[in-house]
């Protein structure tokens, strides 16, 4: 197979192209002076036929080599570089019938065109290459039979013979640096390809991935790590260590190029913090796994690959649960210990046969403790249900019939305290679409809460119609919020430390459990409230009218 033609792009062939170029320029030169040798007799003469041979001979030889040199277009035409090819050997052959004959060791110069031919055409272009050679020797034979007496003849196989097989074994040599080539060529796709899928694997990574030569020069990286970075700019050529400003837990500095030359084996660490440019801090996890050639037996690396993790989320959920259980397991401590305290009183009481009044105390206020062990319990539940997304599928909900069971259940607590509890609903309500739980869940708490920090006065639940939204909101008389305790109202486990809120029992979860649910629910529940003056809470939810929902379920029944 021809080279030109499988690597026409190819820089050895280009390479060969210029030889070839030079080859033509400088060999109408050669000619001419052999031909002008060969002509005073300084060469064997025998087969010199004129000067007009000779000047037409190498005139053309010429102008062919200028044409080659100037005419680009040749080198990316095959049936160009064909032609020039037969002109070349045309020439060649009047050369050897015309100038100095088939006897002459002018015909090595035909070995250039073999080799030419077989590079540029291949096998079948070099052996009609060569039957050309053998038809011109047999043509100067033929004009000058006195080469068979005078030896010449013999003279002029041996040269030819010579050269073909020098030519053919060339060839061959050529033909196996070739194959060699190919392979190669096939080799470098075939790396290129893995390369490439490689690129893409890892630019399709969630995490950032670095790749380092041995001396912690960044030189390859994906996406990600321009993404965990915020930054847009090139990290090649970049020494890890300057890219990568990261401190440990305790705050010290940490040289990310101590850490890879001290990688003898795999390193995780999720103890980092990488510190931006924007002033912000992320919380880290980083696996350095150093590269080791296989055909190198000491332990020299070749380079590192580095596999960051943004971890802020999972430490601080971790946190949070740490204090989560750390919180829950101190608050219900208390109850807990009042609660076995007031059960075993009350069994040295019954011992003592003290008057059933004094048992009934303590039974009273060991339920109380039970109750409010429940009530928590039942907000933990609660809030379990709502991350778990347990009966969050919206329905459409009958405002008015639910504001009116939530009355009904919230009554008996209000009259225990003497309160009012009042029920202001407009004229056709109508609907909405949300979670019946976490709807029913949200004004339970406030309810509830309005009616345990009220000590006189009334609580009111209403609910109005303002445009395509439903207004639920919450009011009471009771103590208020200071304007401090307003901001930390939602957080869990929050209690005021106003006198008159640590009068009253209470998990700290109520309005916690109330937040959580409202952003399931897309919505958010405001705050108003004053000091002694009470309290009022609302939200509100885009509403489905009733005539709508009245034609939809005609429509449906239709």
């Amino acid at each position: 197979m021809p080279v030109v033609g499988s690597y026409r792009n190819d820089v050895y062939v280009e390479e060969l192209r210029y030889i070839v170029r030079r080859t033509a320029l400088l060999m109408p030169f050669l000619v001419l002076i052999y031909g002008l040798a060969i002509r005073q007799s300084w060469l064997e003469r025998s087969a010199f036929y004129s000067d007009w041979a000779l000047a037409g001979i190498t005139g053309g030889l010429i102008l062919l080599s200028l044409w080659q040199k100037y005419d680009k277009a040749n080198w990316d035409n095959d049936r160009r570089i064909a032609f020039n090819a037969v002109l070349y050997h045309l020439l060649a052959a009047a050369f050897l019938l015309f100038v100095s004959g088939a006897d002459n060791p002018a015909v090595l110069f035909w070995m250039i065109m073999l080799i030419c031919t077989d590079l540029f055409f291949g096998r079948t272009a070099y052996l009609l290459s060569g039957l050309l050679l053998v038809a011109t020797a047999g043509l100067a034979l033929a004009m000058d039979p006195s080469m068979l007496s005078d030896g010449r003849a013999v003279n002029a196989a041996g040269l030819i013979g010579i050269m073909l097989a020098v030519s053919w074994v060339a060839s061959r040599m050529r033909q196996v640096g070739e194959n060699e080539r190919r392979a190669y060529h096939r080799l470098r796709q075939h790396e290129a390809m893995q390369r490439d899928r490689l690129q893409t694997l890892i630019n399709g990574m969630a995490e950032a991935v670095i790749g380092t030569d041995h001396k912690g020069i960044i030189r390859t990286y994906n996406a990600a790590t321009l993404g965990l970075l915020d930054t847009n700019r090139s990290l090649g050529g970049l020494k890890i260590g300057n890219a990568l400003k990261l401190t440990d837990e305790q705050g010290q500095p940490v040289s990310f190029d101590a850490l890879l030359k001290s990688a003898r084996g795999v390193i995780n660490r999720s103890d980092l913090t990488l510190l931006l440019e924007s002033g912000e801090q992320i919380k880290l996890a980083a696996t350095i796994t150093p590269l080791r050639p296989v055909y190198q037996h000491r332990q020299i690396m070749s380079g590192y690959i580095i596999v960051l993790r943004d971890v802020t989320r999972e430490k601080s959920l971790d946190e949070e649960r740490d204090e989560f259980i750390s919180v829950v397991s101190h608050e219900l401590r208390t109850p807990v210990a009042v609660t076995e305290g007031l059960l075993s009183n009350l069994t040295l009481l019954i011992d003592r046969g003290v008057s059933p009044r004094q048992v009934a105390q303590s039974v009273n206020e060991a339920h109380e403790q039970v109750l409010f062990l429940a009530k928590m319990v039942n907000d933990l539940s609660t809030l379990s249900r709502a991350e778990r997304g347990v009966a969050d599928d919206p329905e459409e909900i009958d405002v008015s019939q639910l504001l009116h069971e939530i009355y009904q259940e919230q009554l008996p607590a209000a009259k225990a305290k003497n309160l009012a509890l009042n029920l202001d609903l407009a004229p056709r309500l109508g609907r909405v679409l949300a979670s019946r739980l976490y709807l029913s869940e949200i004004l339970q708490n406030l309810v509830s809460n309005a009616i345990k920090y009220t000590n006189e006065g009334s609580v009111t639940i209403a609910a109005q119609l303002e445009g395509d939204r439903l207004r639920l909101s919450v009011s009471d008389t009771g103590i208020g919020i200071s304007k401090s305790d307003q901001k930390h109202i939602f957080e869990k486990f929050f209690r005021s430390e106003d006198y008159r809120t640590r009068e009253t029992s209470g998990t700290g979860l109520g309005l916690y459990v109330v937040s959580k649910l409202s952003r399931k629910l897309g919505i958010s529940v405001s705050l108003t409230s004053r000091l002694n003056h009470g309290s009022s809470f609302s939200f509100s939810l885009p509403a489905i009218q009733a005539a709508k929902t009245k034609k939809t379920f005609s429509a449906q029944a239709a």
